[in-house]
């Protein structure tokens, strides 16, 4: 593999770029102005935080300090990127007060899925935790990616934001359970596990359907809010296509159906409010 698309594939590139898709999507969801701070701002701090989950759950340190040691030491050009990504991120965040709340409560959800991976902080997560672990990863992207942008602009409408939020948070919570399911013969193996390690494959099958229902109808909802129908239209057609992938995802599939296919529905829901929203 060449090396432009292997630092591509291994440092969380595509997915930076689909969650700032998603900000972009809650813009035009509210009829906002598109806000490229947000924008930028969400591609930074899911570049950051991909790489730094990468990094601390792939060490075998059994401290912090080891680990601090292990990383220096070994992933000095990760450790650079990752450091100019967060002061840019940072810098970000200094210009839009109107987004701290949303902004701190991100970081404490993200710190909060880190724990089982980083040295000794496990100890402090009980057997509960891995129905929790899933649907706090989809809670802190929809967080992120929909009162971070929305709050930029200070134009929060409660209603349209609430049926975004909903519709959103239904959607990623699918995505995250396809992963789940992918992921669940090395999660039963190790603690806490996911939802897919607690839930049976007819529980999940029923959850997934039902999440993609609600999903539809909030999103029917916000149509009819803002009188347009083509968004309508374009919201059932990615309902359907990820209901779609959640079957496939049910056979063996390759890396690329995961990396591409499943986080590919991000930029094909933003892509299709886009084309519904001109």
């Amino acid at each position: 593999m060449r090396p432009g698309l292997k630092f591509i594939f291994s440092h969380a590139i595509f997915i930076s770029c689909c969650a700032a898709g998603l900000a972009a999507q809650t813009n035009w969801l509210l009829n906002e102005p598109f806000d490229a701070r947000a924008t930028t701002l969400l591609f930074l701090t899911t570049f950051a935080l991909y790489n730094c989950y990468r990094l601390v759950s792939g060490s075998g340190a059994n401290s912090i300090p080891g680990l601090c040691k292990e990383l220096w030491l070994k992933h000095k050009p990760d450790l650079l990127i990752i450091t100019l990504a967060s002061v840019a991120a940072a810098w970000l965040c200094i210009l839009q007060q109107a987004a701290w709340p949303y902004l701190a409560i991100s970081a404490i959800c993200s710190l909060a899925y880190m724990l089982p991976v980083l040295p000794r902080a496990s100890r402090l997560v009980s057997d509960k935790w891995a129905p929790v672990k899933t649907i706090l990863l989809a809670l802190t992207w929809t967080i992120a990616t929909t009162l971070i942008p929305a709050s930029v602009n200070g134009l929060i409408t409660f209603e349209d934001t609430w049926l975004v939020f909903m519709s959103r948070f239904c959607f990623m919570l699918v995505l995250c359970i396809i992963f789940d399911t992918r992921d669940q013969s090395v999660d039963i193996l190790r603690f806490p596990g996911s939802l897919a390690t607690v839930l049976g494959p007819g529980e999940l099958r029923v959850l997934c359907y039902l999440l993609l229902i609600i999903c539809m109808l909030t999103d029917l909802a916000l149509a009819w809010r803002l009188q347009n129908h083509t968004l309508a239209v374009a919201s059932a057609c990615t309902v359907i296509i990820t209901a779609w992938v959640y079957r496939m995802s049910g056979s063996q599939r390759g890396y690329y159906f995961y990396y591409f296919v499943v986080d590919g529905l991000i930029l094909v829901s933003t892509v299709s409010t886009f084309i519904a929203t001109i």
